[in-house]
Order: structure tokens, then C-alpha cells, then sequence
């Protein structure tokens, strides 16, 4: 997950980023939340990164202070028995 300046247009524009607009990237292997996404098929690279149709965002709680907290999902995968819900 990503919070901050989007270092994948960084480095597709071989862009280096200053150190103060670096963002705060973390993997995270297990982690319960809420994901609000969006499929754009028309978007690329405009509503959604270059190269991919979706653009999502992870809710959570930080575990070491409590609060609501919330990223950029770069990459996902759904543990077995995850709960899926799509709008209709």
C-alpha cells in the first residue's frame, strides 16, 4: 500500500521523486479492512495507474494507534474466506 505521491508514475516516467514527496510504501502480508475500489475500463492511467482497469484503496485500523487509517493498494490477494460484496 502507498500513502503519499504515486512512485509507480515515478518510476514509468523514470521521474525521481524528491525526498520530501516520497510517499510511505509498506507490504503488508495480512491485514483486515475494508477495500473501495473502482473498475474503469476506459480510465487507463487517468482514473486508474498505467497498465490496469481497477483503482483501489485500503480502510483499516492501525493496530499501534487506533486510528481509521487508509492507502493506495497496489497489489491484493484475499485470504481463504475472505468476504467480497459488489454493488449491484
Amino acid at each position: 500500500m502507498i500513502n503519499g505521491a504515486c512512485p509507480v508514475h515515478a518510476r514509468m516516467q523514470k521521474i525521481e521523486l524528491a525526498e520530501d514527496k516520497r510517499p510511505f510504501e509498506k507490504d503488508m502480508s495480512e491485514v483486515t479492512g475494508k477495500v473501495i475500489g473502482v473498475f474503469a475500463k476506459d480510465a487507463v492511467g487517468k482514473l486508474t495507474h498505467p497498465a490496469t482497469s481497477t483503482h483501489m484503496h485500503l480502510l483499516f485500523t492501525d493496530k499501534r494507534t487506533g486510528n481509521l487509517a487508509t492507502a493506495h493498494i497496489e497489489k491484493i490477494g484475499l485470504a481463504k474466506g475472505a468476504f467480497v460484496a459488489f454493488p449491484k
